[in-house]
């Protein structure tokens, strides 16, 4: 028998060490997150080193009540529910950082934290309470046999926040990021050629996780197996995976910004100058009486013109300044660029990119391939790289390139963006169709 109880002993001994593990790893997290931020200028991951930061501070509540340290647990009980409150709006607001253009921390982000605010004012009589009351209070909670009105209020107050502000806004806030992560995706494929590292499908992967942790992890306290070694498992190593996962994908993850000089004329296309360090491409005239001859311009207005009347989904331009012949021009253009100088090529091409290439707007162009092509930006782009892989996976020559090396040819990145691409345009991979 004392054997068996020294195995348990050690084994309990092993378990409350695991529960340090996610303390530690989220103080770095965040420490890297944090430091680079201010290093790089990077708020989302400032952010997102703050969001690690108060689940480190929630890790080390539950690991002081696993060491039965309630003398430590005393001295910042007043503020462990406004930190759960913040969970989700400090997680939001990452999600804004990362998906707004040109993000900026901004007074009114403080309302998020109206919730938190409220509770810890309306738990201030806590801190009136003796030392051995808050001790007993926080040892035994709601089976204390006794409770007077003071410490009653204190357990509804909680119950209150954990329970009910926090479902709240855990149903709220879920439902605003499901909306930017949309928006979000719609603007990626309107302004970028690329996804990796720009998208947020880590995120909405990270956001599943969590219900899913909390939902079993609520089922195991309901049916009684809070304490048994394999829920003490399961709650360490979820956690140490998912915030390890976040921190990751939080120090990969690229803000969204717009190029400070691009000038946008809501009258008309603008000449700017041109970007020599990131297109390398010879100059194209930008005068768009001039562009196209007489016929080639009626020719393009006329086709412009049927396509609008076909495709009513592209009424959100309808107060567009553009003319009929500046849309022809901006085409005309564009496939020049396109078909003589492949700017497709180029890694990274965003809208922006293009847009200054032709002396005008982001918005225009978006306009023009919307309505002409009807296409976003991200398939008009990748559909001729995927058309420029499969002439040169044809030839026999190229046979001594690799997949990657044929990708990076064409203006992708990654061999894993390649074959999502390649597969979306062609319905197979590089690999299967340089075999056939």
């Amino acid at each position: 028998m004392d054997i068996f109880a020294a195995e348990i002993a050690r084994m309990e001994q092993a378990l409350t060490s695991l529960y340090a593990l996610p303390v530690y790893q989220c103080l770095v997290l965040a420490i890297i997150l944090f430091y680079s931020g201010r290093q790089f200028s990077r708020q989302s991951r400032m952010i997102m080193g703050g969001f690690l930061g108060l689940l480190s501070i929630y890790f080390l509540f539950n690991f002081l009540y696993r060491l039965k340290a309630f003398e430590a647990i005393t001295s910042f009980y007043f503020f462990i529910l406004p930190v759960i409150l913040s969970f989700s709006p400090v997680f939001y607001i990452y999600l804004l950082s990362i998906t707004q253009t040109n993000f900026r921390l901004k007074s009114r982000h403080l309302l998020h934290f109206i919730p938190a605010a409220t509770v810890l004012i309306i738990n201030t009589p806590y801190l009136f309470l003796p030392h051995e009351l808050k001790l007993e209070f926080i040892r035994f909670g709601y089976s204390m046999i006794e409770l007077d009105n003071r410490l009653k209020y204190l357990i509804f107050i909680f119950v209150f926040g954990m329970y009910g502000i926090s479902n709240i806004q855990l149903i709220s806030y879920l439902l605003a990021s499901i909306r930017v992560y949309r928006k979000h995706r719609d603007f990626i494929a309107n302004h970028y050629s690329y996804t990796e590292n720009i998208d947020l499908s880590w995120t909405r992967a990270l956001i599943i996780a969590f219900i899913i942790f909390f939902v079993l992890n609520n089922l195991l306290f309901i049916i009684g197996f809070k304490q048994h070694i394999a829920s003490l498992l399961f709650y360490t190593l979820s956690m140490l995976s998912i915030t390890l996962f976040a921190g990751l994908q939080a120090l990969k993850q690229k803000e969204i910004e717009i190029p400070d000089n691009e000038i946008i004329d809501v009258e008309a296309p603008s000449r700017l100058p041109q970007r020599e360090e990131t297109l390398s491409i010879p100059d194209i005239e930008n005068d768009y009486k001039h562009a196209l001859s007489e016929d080639d311009t009626e020719m393009k207005v006329e086709t412009i013109q049927k396509t609008i009347e076909n495709e009513p989904i592209f009424n959100k331009y309808s107060n567009s300044s553009l003319s009929e012949e500046q849309k022809a021009s901006l085409i005309k253009q564009l496939e020049t660029l396109i078909e003589n100088e492949k700017i497709y090529t180029i890694d990274n091409l965003s809208i922006h990119d293009v847009a200054l290439r032709l002396g005008t707007n982001s918005k225009y162009i978006s306009q023009i391939i919307n309505e002409y092509y009807q296409k976003n930006f991200y398939n008009y782009i990748n559909e001729f790289r995927i058309e420029e892989a499969k002439r040169l996976l044809k030839k026999e020559d190229n046979n001594k390139y690799s997949i990657l090396g044929i990708a990076n040819m064409v203006g992708f990145s990654s061999k894993s963006a390649f074959n999502s691409a390649f597969r979306k345009f062609t319905g197979t991979t590089p690999s299967e169709f340089r075999k056939s």
